[in-house]
């Protein structure tokens, strides 16, 4: 399986916990005790999150390293604790929507303003490991040295227990077997699966087949931001998948 890089290689797709944001007043602070800022670069397109009470939403463009945010829109809710966390808020929102570069070293996004001040600092969301995580599958190998997209109009999940079950629906059946971690290691056994027939989307039941078939074939893992690479002894990608929240 194959989910995503180490370090990103654009905006795209990337989930961020906002650490330290442009105050409006000539200074980058950190977040207050207690409040989280959450920053997430859609494929559409389109940024959201938490600003530390409310949730935003807006369009985005990145080219190169160039990035501009907003019109951004929010709920309307007020929240009294921790105090200040509603002018941190409009802060933050402020700071966003003055982006005009971005630049990611490692697991670090830094945004800078027109001038090249900073106006948000965040850090890479990175699930500790896989028990527990459950991801929505965005790319499988074929079996025919490709790594292709899934179907128009279909959904393959991806489950790993805390108990070392994996389990999941693969587009038309469900399926569920054992698992194993060990460092970046992983092994999938014998997956068993239900024994539906779909005739819809066309080519639904062949796509599964060589999705269970490189689910098996796992070897190593990697998680990056909210992105999961499966691949195998040989390195080669087998399942990509994007962490669902």
């Amino acid at each position: 399986m194959i989910f995503a890089p180490s370090a990103p290689a654009g905006l795209p797709g990337t989930s961020w916990e906002v650490i330290s944001y442009n105050n409006g007043k000539q200074a980058v602070v950190s977040l207050l005790t207690g409040t989280d800022i959450s920053l997430n670069f859609g494929t559409d397109r389109q940024v959201s999150g938490n600003a530390g009470c409310n949730t935003y939403s807006g369009g985005y463009q990145a080219s190169g390293n160039a990035l501009k945010v907003g019109p951004l829109v929010s709920t309307q809710k007020a929240c009294a604790t921790p105090a200040g966390v509603m002018e941190q808020e409009q802060r933050y929102l402020a700071a966003l929507q003055n982006s005009a570069t971005f630049e990611i070293a490692g697991d670090t996004l830094t945004i800078r303003d027109a001038s090249g001040a900073m106006q948000v600092v965040a850090k890479a969301s990175t699930p500790a490991g896989l028990p527990g995580t459950s991801w929505k599958v965005t790319m499988y190998n074929n079996g025919k040295q490709a790594v292709v997209g899934l179907i128009a109009y279909s959904n393959v999940t991806l489950d790993f227990s805390a108990q070392g079950q994996v389990s999941g629906n693969s587009g038309c059946n469900t399926y569920s077997g054992a698992y194993k971690t060990n460092g970046d290691q992983l092994k999938v056994g014998q997956l068993a699966s239900t024994r539906m027939f779909c005739d819809k989307p066309a080519g639904v039941m062949d796509q599964e087949q060589q999705y269970l078939a490189a689910l098996q074939n796992a070897a190593t893992y990697e998680i990056t931001g909210s992105t999961l690479t499966v691949r195998d002894a040989g390195g080669a990608m087998q399942v990509v998948a994007t962490a669902v929240h």
